[in-house]
């Protein structure tokens, strides 16, 4: 999947015929085919590598998947720490043998650039705390406050009390919390939405016309115009006539 996405990047850009070779010269690589590329399980070096990797993981891969670097190097051992206890376990479970066994959990190194486990228990663990492990703390601590807004709200009015809602908040909140304000309708995300619990039975956004200059696109539709609008007469194309 990686190498096909950096395949219509590079081709969209410079063409079919030049693909590849834009791809080594923007990554300072010399790669002989797109089929060679391997998805790195942390951020790559090069800066160019990891903008692309970066847009990958946020556009492309279809999973979360936290950007792994240095910084992180010790949460990935406290993490297989907590998981295996001994350092034994864990080089029996990856079949680390003779001198490649790790001595102890400050040993374990964060897997290399381009070295992606390649299954087992490495890979399960591997993909465990990057796409679990990391997102969950990068979340700790944190909330958004929904603010109830209705389809045909301006957009000033709502602007007003998002930043009204801010301000209390801010005052408000412990101390160590970050949060972030949003308009009510984006709790309703795939991932998000809890059904049951925040969901209102009403009117939806797609059934409101548009109004020139105070319906955002994609919020409302465009009303019929004349004469499909009309209600006192059948219509051919619109109504339905009976036999």
């Amino acid at each position: 999947r990686y190498q096909e996405w950096l395949r219509k990047k590079y081709a969209g850009e410079f063409g079919e015929s030049e693909a590849l070779n834009s791809l080594n010269s923007a990554w300072d690589a010399s790669y002989s085919g797109f089929e060679s590329i391997v998805f790195s399980p942390v951020k790559p070096l090069v800066e160019a590598k990891a903008s692309d990797w970066l847009r990958f993981i946020d556009t492309g891969l279809g999973f979360t998947y936290s950007p792994v670097g240095d910084q992180q190097a010790n949460l990935y051992r406290e993490f297989l720490a907590r998981r295996y206890r001994r350092i034994d376990a864990l080089n029996n479970a990856y079949g680390r043998l003779g001198t490649n066994r790790w001595s102890g959990f400050n040993a374990v190194t964060l897997p290399a650039e381009d070295a992606m486990p390649e299954s087992g228990k490495a890979l399960a663990d591997w993909i465990q705390f990057a796409s679990l492990m990391l997102p969950i703390r990068a979340s700790a601590h944190r909330f958004s406050v929904l603010v109830p807004t209705t389809p045909g709200e301006l957009p000033a009015q709502r602007e007003r009390r998002m930043t009204q809602a801010e301000k209390v908040v801010r005052v408000e909140k412990p101390a160590h919390t970050s949060f972030d304000v949003k308009l009510f309708w984006a709790l309703f995300q795939v991932g998000s939405a809890r059904l049951g619990i925040d969901t209102i039975v009403g009117e939806g956004a797609r059934y409101v016309g548009v109004v020139l200059g105070s319906t955002y696109l994609g919020q409302g539709v465009v009303q019929s115009s004349h004469p499909w609008d009309v209600k006192d007469r059948r219509l051919i194309g619109r109504d339905r006539l009976s036999p």
